[in-house]
């Protein structure tokens, strides 16, 4: 018996047993850790701008008026003619909140966009012999004056 030639020659390979095929693995993606947030929200614009006031005493001043010790009436008093003088009756309707009075010193809340116009009315003004004094200026209240100012 004549063999057929070797091109005609056909070899087959046994299949592998089932337990040995390679399965593509399947990719998992690694969820990051959620932070426990109930809620957040940032503040871009505040409402309020804060002020640090200080009400200068006449430059003849006696050691019985270096003590000057403000109330809210008279700090109002005092705080409502430069902005009238500055922007009239626009400037007495800017609302303002006195927030602490020690000394000379007056912590006031004031709307954010009338801010720079009470700025510019206060530092300007020179009243009967006494005038104002910015001493801070920011859009939270701690930053104006420090923390150990308004709550010690």
């Amino acid at each position: 018996m004549a063999q057929p030639p070797s091109s005609f020659l056909t070899t087959t390979t046994p299949a592998p047993p089932s337990h040995s095929l390679i399965k593509p693995q399947k990719r998992k993606r690694k969820r990051s850790p959620i932070p426990h947030v109930l809620h957040q929200v940032t503040l871009r614009n505040p409402s309020w701008t804060y002020l640090h006031l200080s009400l200068l005493p006449p430059t003849t001043t006696t050691s019985a008026s270096t003590t000057i010790t403000l109330d809210a009436i008279t700090a109002r008093t005092l705080l409502t003619p430069p902005l009238v003088q500055f922007l009239g009756h626009t400037g007495a309707a800017i609302p303002f909140d006195i927030l602490k009075l020690e000394g000379r010193d007056v912590w006031v809340r004031v709307p954010r966009e009338d801010a720079g116009r009470v700025v510019a009315g206060l530092s300007g003004w020179v009243g009967e012999g006494v005038a104002w004094r910015v001493k801070g200026r920011g859009e939270w209240l701690g930053a104006v004056g420090g923390h150990e100012e308004l709550f010690g």
